[in-house]
């Protein structure tokens, strides 16, 4: 019993010199995610009509800082006429990773605006949330301007 004893004294007194603890260590607090914006004006290299209200297609990805060519897309999507709205799926291919994302708008002026969400995201994107806003730009709409605001 007493060798017990001098056991447990000798543990405090190893705890109290060292600073040490014998409780379990405090979980860490999860790390901030860092908030980052992209901005790109997409311009159309092709396009198809599938089916009675989809297409597909296809754009190059430009930074709208640089104008630098920074990627490529796909894009599926179908057209709701009852509606006036269009949705549209997209794998944007850039440098280090891919995101995936989907928008939605209504045809209810000239001003569209899409609206939508990250999806999923590879490389430098894995574990993305987040934003997309896309407004068409020009006449035929073959340009359109793309701002994604995600974290990771």
């Amino acid at each position: 019993m007493k060798k017990a004893a001098v056991a447990a004294a000798a543990l405090v007194g190893v705890t109290a010199f060292t600073g040490a603890s014998v409780a379990p260590a405090a979980t860490p607090s999860p790390a901030v995610k860092a908030a980052h914006t992209l901005r790109w004006m997409l311009t159309e290299t092709g396009s198809h009509n599938v089916a009675k209200n989809g297409f597909v297609g296809t754009d190059v990805i430009r930074s709208v800082r640089t104008g630098k060519i920074v990627g490529y897309d796909s894009t599926t999507g179908v057209f709701f006429p009852k509606a006036h709205a269009a949705r549209i799926q997209v794998a944007a291919a850039v440098n280090r990773g891919i995101l995936v994302g989907q928008v939605h708008g209504r045809f209810t002026s000239n001003d569209v605006v899409f609206h939508g969400k990250i999806l999923r995201g590879t490389g430098k994107f894995a574990g993305a949330e987040g934003t997309i806003t896309a407004q068409p730009r020009g006449s035929e709409g073959q340009r359109t301007l793309v701002i994604i605001h995600y974290t990771v």
